[in-house]
């Protein structure tokens, strides 16, 4: 959609790693001061505003929105992956604690392999026949058809968040501490 290398497409997921491992870093603090519920809600809120970003700087040539896209969505999955894999552990008893463990990305593999198949199909439909031919012959053309489907490709990505937003509230409310105790 930018007109980029291989090199820049790689280049726009950097933003996204390092806003992951900064929303990690300040979700270990809030997770103790505040608790579960309000950091992954908090997390899953800034992963629906990033998704929403990227959908825009796809219909868009900003670079930039891309980019601040990209890190937004990685803090707020910094913050809710942590916050997730943090309640497992807690609510498992010992015995289990690995499997509750492994069970984490095992799901959120089975997730992003959902997603990503889910987004592709997006992406290939709202292509068509047509933008398929001009992806293929390598056409300048397919530029605006390529940004109308991914951003709704990318609109589906923020459905997916807002879904998981619905079901982040339903996280016990205590601190980790309070719940490690139990």
């Amino acid at each position: 959609v930018h007109a980029g290398s291989a090199t820049l497409s790689g280049a726009s997921l950097t933003p996204m790693t390092f806003g992951w491992v900064g929303g990690s870093i300040v979700a270990g603090r809030l997770l103790l001061r505040i608790g579960y519920r309000p950091t992954a809600t908090a997390g899953l809120a800034a992963f629906i505003v990033g998704t929403l970003m990227i959908a825009g700087s796809a219909a868009s040539p900003s670079l930039a929105m891309l980019m601040a896209g990209m890190a937004v969505s990685g803090v707020g999955l910094g913050l809710s992956m942590t916050c997730f894999l943090i309640a497992v552990q807690n609510s498992a008893p010992p015995g289990l604690m690995g499997t509750a463990t492994a069970s984490v990305p095992f799901t959120r593999s089975i997730g992003g392999a959902v997603g990503v198949a889910a987004m592709g199909a997006v992406l290939l439909h709202s292509l068509g026949a047509e933008g398929l031919a001009l992806s293929s012959s390598g056409s300048a053309g397919i530029a605006g058809p390529l940004s109308a489907a991914m951003f709704k490709a990318f609109l589906l990505a923020s459905g997916f968040a807002a879904a998981a937003f619905a079901i982040g509230v339903w996280l016990p409310g205590g601190k980790a501490q309070d719940l490690a105790r139990r």
